[in-house]
């Protein structure tokens, strides 16, 4: 009885400290494991949420359009680095905001606006180009969708465009800015010009004494400053220089051909496009005028809307046709159009762009390429073990010549200057980098460059930015100096010339008289350039009154330039019109963009604003492969 008692007692402890246990670590997710698990919820902003299966569906789908457009599948790990799973986020965050404020306002979209926006989802449409229920069907079950969950979604957007239309209502340009903007960016100016090139009009100076030289120099320290410079021993490994000693079997050549057949060993195939009709007999009649020269089947598919990358199948080889498809592609030996034929989608008419001849490449003509690129894969095997092993060795306090010593790493010296100008590995961005933040004196971590290659550094000795001195640099600095002075008495002789024009006398014959030809400029806009007078010469052509003169320098010379004539932007022709047109368009457009970006930033910044829970973001991202 005694120890029962005993028993009942400590059992009452237990259950005690487990209660205490369980309020305790609520804050750490126990209290949801003991409710059934971990929320569904990755966020929420008022009473709408973002659910984990929602994010999951829509980076599924971003990924899938963006391995569609590069031809190769986007991985998970490839959008994180992108910033992908922020995208998605954003959209999905933005979307829960207008619907939370659109419930609040008691905004709903009406059931038949829906329907008619779903009939007008172009994939929902049948070869007739009106909805087709079987092909929407068809289409929801390859995307996994359901239709209480596609017609929540187009109900959404309906709800969303509700209220960005009115919360832009009535945003539109300034009046006249567009025309104002437009008359500045596309007024044009003609003008006469002339060069005086230094090395003709610049007279060449007393040779200088040494304190102008140094005066110079002073003032131009910059240019003679070497900068900051790092001493560095390395331990480097390239896996390219591990290949050579990679023994590859031959029978891991064959495999690997017999694995690479599809690329090696590949069948005939054809360009093909394709365009279904509602009818067998609608396909013939199509195909019948075609024949006769009346029309093309990219020509019938612009008809219903289409584009030819909208019927375009790309290449495809016999095996990838169905049989009835197969009979009727591959029958001719030229390019032309085919059919009707029967497919899943309806009668079809398929048009043969090319023909292309089935490649063939023996084991002896590929032996070569495969030998490299399994050596290759060997040989940065080989670099991350070994990699991981100098890792340990730096750890241990091994120094870069003990890592050299003791593994195939190279061992070398290499001077880093800061300012980027190194060259060979010097001129490696990552080792530059760590060069120029790593302590004096110290073995760095192991370090991996952006092109595979491994390596340990120390950095011996540090020379601080150096300006030099005077003999050092005489010959630059005298080269320098004489530069300027003939620039200066180029632009000195081109400011008489545009002295005399501006005093009357005629261009043309100002220019002459000192053997210079001037040439006349059709006019430009302010965003155009003129061979070859430097972008300040068109500049100032710009700041000029009529028939007024400037002058304009660069390194070489200097310009005369005279503004002959002024061409307005005349916003009443067609073309002009067509421009303010789009522009007002476009401008209004960002701008709507713009209000919107601002109202859904206060609507998630807001008391009852957007709230998201980064780790389970994570945690759906690493469930994803």
């Amino acid at each position: 009885m005694l120890g029962s008692m005993r028993f009942k007692g400590t059992n009452i402890v237990v259950w005690i400290i487990l209660v205490l246990l369980i309020f305790g670590l609520a804050g750490f997710g126990i209290s949801d494991m003991l409710r059934g698990g971990i929320s569904n919820d990755i966020g929420h902003i008022g009473d709408q949420t973002i659910t984990r299966t929602q994010y999951a569906n829509a980076m599924n789908a971003q990924l899938q359009r963006l391995s569609q457009r590069a031809g190769r599948q986007i991985t998970p790990t490839e959008a994180r680095q992108y910033g992908i799973d922020r995208q998605v986020l954003a959209e999905l965050a933005r979307r829960a905001a207008l619907d939370s404020e659109a419930e609040k306002l008691g905004i709903a979209a009406d059931m038949a606006t829906v329907q008619k926006r779903i009939a007008m989802i172009p994939e929902f449409q049948g070869p007739d180009g009106k909805f087709n229920a079987q092909q929407a069907r068809l289409v929801l079950q390859q995307s996994n969708m359901k239709e209480d969950d596609l017609r929540e979604d187009v109900a959404s957007e309906v709800v969303q465009n509700i209220l960005a239309a009115s919360v832009a209502s009535g945003i539109s340009a300034p009046p006249g800015l567009l025309q104002t903007l437009f008359a500045w960016t596309y007024e044009k100016r003609g003008f006469t010009w002339v060069k005086l090139p230094a090395n003709r009009f610049g007279d060449a100076p007393e040779a200088p004494d040494d304190a102008t030289l140094q005066a110079w120099h002073d003032d131009h320290k910059a240019d003679y400053t070497l900068p900051e410079t790092r001493a560095v021993t390395y331990a480097l490994l390239d896996p390219k220089a591990l290949t050579a000693s990679v023994d590859v079997p031959e029978d891991a050549l064959r495999a690997e051909y017999d694995r690479r057949a599809a690329q090696y060993d590949i069948p005939e195939r054809r360009s093909l496009s394709r365009l279904a009709f509602a009818t067998t007999e609608d396909a013939a009649a199509a195909r019948a005028k075609i024949d006769a020269g009346e029309t093309t089947l990219t020509a019938l598919a612009q008809d219903r809307g289409l584009t030819a990358s909208d019927i375009d199948l790309g290449e495809r080889s016999a095996d990838q046709l169905d049989a009835r498809a197969r009979d009727a592609v591959f029958a001719p030996d030229a390019p032309g159009v085919v059919g009707p034929v029967d497919t899943d989608l309806g009668p079809a008419l398929f048009e043969i762009d090319a023909i292309l001849a089935p490649q063939h490449t023996s084991f002896e003509e590929a032996r070569a390429e495969i030998h490299d690129a399994l050596a290759a894969r060997d040989a940065a095997s080989q670099a991350t073990e070994l990699a991981t092993r100098v890792e340990d060795l730096v750890a241990g306090g091994a120094t870069v010549e003990e890592i050299a010593q003791e593994t195939p790493f190279e061992l070398g010296t290499v001077e880093v200057p800061a300012d980027g100008s190194g060259t060979g590995l010097a001129a490696d961005a990552t080792f530059r980098d760590t060069a120029l933040k790593a302590a004096e004196k110290a073995e760095s971590d192991l370090v991996e460059t952006d092109d595979k290659r491994y390596f340990v550094l120390r950095v011996d000795s540090v020379t601080p930015e150096t300006v030099q001195p005077l003999d050092a640099v005489r010959d630059r600095v005298l080269a320098d100096w004489t530069a300027e002075q003939k620039r200066r008495s180029a632009h000195a002789a081109a400011q008489a010339l545009a002295d005399r024009i501006t005093g009357g006398e005629a261009f043309s014959r100002a220019a002459m008289s000192m053997g210079i030809t001037p040439a006349d400029a059709e006019p430009v806009t302010r965003n155009q350039s003129v061979a070859p007078l430097p972008a300040s010469a068109i500049t100032a052509v710009f700041d000029l009154a009529p028939n007024a003169v400037a002058v304009a320098d660069d390194d070489t010379g200097s310009y005369v330039l005279q503004l002959r004539n002024v061409v307005s932007f005349d916003p009443s022709t067609p073309d002009a019109q067509a421009m303010l047109a789009r522009a007002k368009t476009q401008l209004g457009q960002s701008m709507t963009e713009d209000v919107m970006q601002a109202y859904v930033a206060a609507l998630e910044n807001a008391e009852d604003g957007l709230q998201v829970d980064m780790n389970a973001v994570d945690t759906v991202l690493s469930q994803m492969r």
